[in-house]
């Protein structure tokens, strides 16, 4: 498995607000489950990277028909070791990836900063189209805060990678520290945006009864150095 794949991995099982996320989809997903009635949803997570929540999806919702999307040929590897019955690994540019059958869920984790502005729309309306009836898209990333100066954005984003720092030495890695010293968030988050575009993005796509909760965190420097992290549901 591919290094950087696996620190990932540790760096998301000690950071806080990855729990968090999880933990937001999760009861997403079970709310939706209840309500519908139905346990053997089908969901498709988007971009799944080197599989550190799949394998959560996968635990949480066995009789659930889980579909992980992925380019990147080190995080299919990644991926590959958490294989188990109810998950299918796809390797395809999720902006273009088309699912054979009806979906119930479909899952942007952090994927969605990835995608250049002027995919987004493309892909939000090929899931929509691809979704069942009520059918539900789920967003979950960090956004940059609408920053009054230059200045101010330098400020935030210096404090915002003086706090990834400080996670990554919780997994003792000096690889990974060191990696996470020598990348800037600049190069990390090109395509990020409030809650407020993306909300926008959805109705444009055609969704509605749309949702956006702040996920928040006890560490302030986080808060300071972006407007947070979220999770926007949407329904078809």
């Amino acid at each position: 498995m591919d290094p950087t794949a696996i620190q990932y991995n540790q760096f998301a099982t000690f950071n806080p607000l990855f729990r968090q996320m999880n933990r937001s989809i999760i009861d997403t997903l079970q709310k939706y489950s209840d309500q519908s009635g139905k346990t053997q949803l089908t969901i498709v997570e988007y971009g799944a990277g080197p599989g550190v929540f799949t394998n959560i999806l996968c635990k949480k919702f066995p009789k659930a028909n889980i579909v992980a999307i992925e380019q990147n040929t080190e995080n299919i590897e990644s991926l590959q070791q958490f294989s188990r019955k109810n998950l299918s690994i796809i390797q395809r540019n999720m902006v273009f990836y088309e699912h054979s059958t009806p979906i119930d869920c479909a899952i942007l984790r952090l994927s969605y900063h990835h995608i250049p502005d002027p995919q987004k729309r493309l892909l939000l309306r090929r899931i929509r189209k691809q979704l069942r009836h009520s059918g539900m898209v789920i967003i979950v990333d960090e956004c940059l805060r609408e920053y009054k100066n230059s200045k101010e954005r330098l400020r935030r984003e210096q404090e915002y990678h003086s706090y990834r720092i400080e996670l990554a030495q919780n997994t003792n890695d000096v690889d990974y520290i060191q990696y996470q010293k020598d990348v800037y968030i600049q190069t990390l988050c090109p395509y990020k945006a409030s809650p407020r575009v993306i909300i926008q993005q959805l109705r444009d796509s055609g969704f509605h009864k749309i949702h956006s909760l702040l996920l928040k965190t006890q560490k302030k420097s986080i808060n300071d150095a972006l407007l947070g992290h979220y999770c926007i549901t949407a329904r078809k």
